[in-house]
């Protein structure tokens, strides 16, 4: 189960937005964001690792796919990703291609950041439904 977010206020101004990246630069654009989901569950201390994602629209055509692995293990640190995409097809081939599958988070995401999208039946997993 995932706990999904979509933003529907469309009189909101747009923001600056910066998105930290490990190992590079941190992304920073003019947007808002679109859809947010996170993997984590209240499932007490069992759960110290988990992905939160999620879709902007950036000022202009861009999209930006973001990924977030968060850990509460000592030594462990938590990784973010992000990425600028052309349409909402590569923001799912981002996001597939990072996991190497397509988590039901991203297809969360995915669904609430698209679904109104006309061609929103090419987000499907490559590999088939």
């Amino acid at each position: 189960m995932t706990e999904t977010t979509k933003t529907t206020e469309t009189t909101e101004a747009v923001k600056l937005i910066k998105l930290s990246r490990t190992g590079e630069r941190d992304l920073v654009f003019y947007g808002e964001l679109l859809a947010e989901a996170s993997s984590r569950e209240n499932r007490g201390p069992g759960q110290n690792r988990w992905v939160e994602v999620a879709v902007y629209q950036a000022d202009g055509d861009a999209l930006i796919a973001r990924v977030k692995h968060k850990t509460c293990w000592d030594g462990e640190s938590n990784t973010y990703h992000a990425w600028v995409c052309a349409s909402p097809a590569k923001v799912a081939d981002a996001f597939e291609e990072h996991f190497g599958c397509m988590p039901e988070v991203v297809k969360d995401v995915l669904k609430a950041a698209f679904e109104g999208y006309v061609g929103y039946e090419v987000l499907a997993p490559k590999g088939g439904a």
